[in-house]
């Protein structure tokens, strides 16, 4: 009864079919308030008021999967996704202190290099180039050779372009191409 409940909300969904979905799911969540599947459930809702520019809704999904499911095999992307909604709210410090535990809590997935480089990126965009620049090289130190160096290579690249650092530019640039050619 639980899966088949969950995979018509979920149809729905696939459908775009919203309404329904969202009608389904808090159906499920009532009933099954304490499961794996409620934990997606809020994930995708969380998803869902991200993608549509409500972030204080957004965050309190991803903030009570962080409550009610600290075990859940998708808690670290919901902290990750909360702190992102945070920044996106105009909550700067504590998005970047909510990524700096992330980094911390899950150095062994991919989350911990993601986080880097999302604190660089948010760095940099608030005009603080060299703490920015900062997180881009402990990323690329701390992950050598991951997706996610290539990408703090590139996003310093960019960062020093608009500094009009351009040899500091060209040469992080030439970094990201190289471990581009190397996979």
């Amino acid at each position: 009864m639980k899966i088949a409940m969950y995979e018509i909300g979920w149809c729905y969904y696939q459908q775009n079919n919203i309404r329904e979905a969202t009608n389904e799911f808090m159906r499920f969540l009532k009933i099954y308030p304490n499961t794996e599947l409620s934990a997606q459930i809020l994930f995708w809702f969380g998803e869902r008021y991200y993608n549509a520019g409500d972030y204080a809704k957004a965050q309190a999904y991803f903030s009570k999967i962080e409550a009610d499911f600290p075990y859940s095999k998708i808690a670290g992307g919901a902290s990750y996704w909360r702190a992102s909604a945070l920044y996106k709210k105009g909550d700067r410090d504590i998005a970047l202190k909510k990524l700096s535990e992330i980094s911390v809590k899950y150095p062994e997935s991919d989350l911990a290099p993601k986080s880097i480089l999302k604190m660089g990126e948010i760095l940099v965009e608030a005009g603080d180039i060299k703490a920015g620049l900062g997180k881009f090289e402990e990323l690329v130190y701390s992950y050598p050779n991951s997706e996610f160096a290539r990408a703090a290579h590139k996003e310093a690249g960019e960062a020093l372009k608009d500094a009009h650092s351009y040899n500091l530019a060209a040469a992080h640039f030439k970094k990201a191409l190289t471990e581009e050619d190397s996979e």
